[in-house]
């Protein structure tokens, strides 16, 4: 820094600290990047640094460039599921659903009517094996059923103070996105207090997706709108 470089590498440096210390210390190396005006580039393996600190974000997995992007585009507008799953905290609710025909899905033991026949940008691909992926804060706690909602039991409640996480298992036993029924698949909805404060674990509930923020991935894990996202393919370091 007294040489005044342009470019700063930095690997994990707050990996050995707590959380608050952390915090802190993230605050302080985006008001020294602003001080000294050069290139930063950051290694870490926690999404919540990278989300806060950086302006592009390169998401690796296993020696691969999955995607280059601005943090609220990996948020928004992942290219694979494993963006989609790696990004976002609680995970991104992640289906295993099917589309018999179209404006219906079945998943989570629901069968749903009324859906939208152009999920994610694209028109849903019938009787194929799909991925639907919600983002906590994309599910609606609805009083009473609803042709597009899905049906659950409150299976735990988590208070974070100013909201609930709500986590819904599915009635009955039903396939997880890996074809595995001996993990229970579960939905995760964000409510706020006044609301989780009137719910208790073993409730039936309604969660109605924002179909508008809803993504699909095919069994590959590729995103069906592949022309909306800047993805890097076969690209090793």
């Amino acid at each position: 820094m007294v040489r005044s470089p342009q470019l700063f590498l930095m690997d994990e440096p707050l990996s050995n600290l707590d959380a608050k210390l952390r915090a802190d210390m993230r605050a302080e190396i985006i008001e020294l990047r602003r001080q000294l005006g050069g290139t930063f580039i950051y290694v870490t393996h926690d999404q919540s640094e990278a989300m806060t600190m950086s302006d592009r974000v390169v998401l690796m997995h296993e020696g691969s460039i999955q995607q280059i992007a601005a943090p609220s585009e990996l948020y928004d507008n992942p290219a694979n599921l494993f963006v989609a799953e790696f990004i976002g905290s609680p995970k991104i609710n992640t289906l295993a659903v099917r589309s018999p025909t179209a404006g219906e899905l079945y998943g989570f033991g629901n069968h749903l009517q009324g859906v939208p026949k152009h999920i994610d940008g694209v028109a849903v691909p019938v009787r194929e094996a799909l991925s639907l992926c919600l983002r906590p804060e994309a599910l609606r706690l609805l009083p009473t059923q609803a042709r597009d909602a899905f049906t659950g039991r409150i299976h735990i409640l988590e208070n974070l103070g100013n909201e609930f996480l709500v986590i819904v298992h599915p009635i009955g036993e039903v396939e997880n996105s890996e074809g595995d029924t001996t993990k229970p698949m579960k939905l995760v909805a964000r409510v706020v207090a006044m609301v989780g404060r009137q719910l208790h674990p073993g409730d039936t509930v309604h969660l109605q997706p924002d179909w508008s923020q809803a993504l699909l991935f095919n069994q590959d894990g590729f995103r069906l709108s592949q022309a909306t996202v800047t993805v890097l393919e076969e690209v090793r370091v």
